[in-house]
């Protein structure tokens, strides 16, 4: 549902043409989030990857 809004709220600027979807988390993402990122080509980031996190 939250992907849906996201991307629903990205048409909003229908007038840029090259888009570019980031979604952050601090504790990671479910295998469900990580498949539909990859199929809507949505760039997960989490926080060991801003961050050397030891």
């Amino acid at each position: 549902m939250v992907r849906k809004d996201f991307l629903r709220s990205a048409e909003l600027f229908h007038h840029i043409e090259n888009r570019y979807y980031y979604l952050f988390s601090k504790s990671g993402f479910t295998d469900e989030v990580k498949a539909n990122a990859q199929i809507e080509g949505i760039t997960l980031v989490a926080l060991e990857d801003l961050f050397l996190v030891e």
